[in-house]
């Protein structure tokens, strides 16, 4: 395991650039993401894996002028060839990502990804399905990619309100949350599933670990 930084430098103003592409038989794991607004106007940013489908992890997040941004994103796993873009709406923006780099891929490291645009719905839709192993709960990151607030409920182990961990919590306009349920146990055969207020507002980010 090494410590790298993947990218540290002006963002561009364009959502064109890929600033960083997962390595042939490496997993990285992003471990700090931190923003200065540099300018003197106000700015916003975005952070996306991928392009089809995309999933963001950073949506158009305002930054005043002259701010610093911790981003709350910690244990989101980035496979082989899979791609980052990050960008901002003025000039300039500073960013500084840190992560871990391991050697292999995520399932050889037993390390499970999933990535979910949240229906609306009150039946509830399977963000991680059930397996037969156990798995610890490593990282859950919450992307409101709307201009408005949502609410998000989140079922752990079974359906059931008695199953709720997060129940209609709200998420600020193109805000990004950590839900600091770091090595909580999944059983085997127990699953996740959620919602949100409305249809693909939210992005879902859930990185698992395999108990052996």
């Amino acid at each position: 395991m090494a410590v790298v930084k993947i990218y540290g430098d002006g963002l561009p103003t364009t959502a064109s650039t890929t600033m960083f592409t997962g390595k042939t038989d490496k997993t990285c794991i992003i471990k700090s993401i931190i923003l200065c607004n540099v300018n003197s106007v106000d700015t916003t940013v975005t952070m996306v894996l991928n392009s089809s489908p995309m999933h963001y992890l950073i949506y158009a997040k305002p930054m005043k002028a002259n701010q610093t941004l911790v981003i709350p994103i910690s244990d989101i796993v980035i496979s082989p060839g899979e791609t980052i873009r990050m960008w901002c709406s003025a000039p300039y923006v500073n960013a500084r990502v840190t992560a871990e780099e391991r050697d292999g891929a995520p399932l050889a490291l037993g390390l499970n990804s999933f990535r979910v645009s949240m229906p609306a719905s009150s039946t509830p839709t399977t963000m991680v399905p059930a397996l037969s192993y156990s798995r610890l709960v490593k990282s859950l990151v919450l992307c409101n990619v709307t201009g408005t607030a949502q609410t998000v409920t989140i079922r752990f182990g079974w359906s059931g309100d008695n199953c709720n961990l997060i129940n209609k919590y709200t998420i600020s306009a193109n805000d990004t949350v950590l839900i600091p349920f770091a090595d909580m146990i999944i059983t085997p055969n127990e699953f996740i599933e959620g919602w949100c207020s409305a249809s693909g507002a939210v992005h879902a980010h859930i990185v698992m670990q395999v108990v052996t």
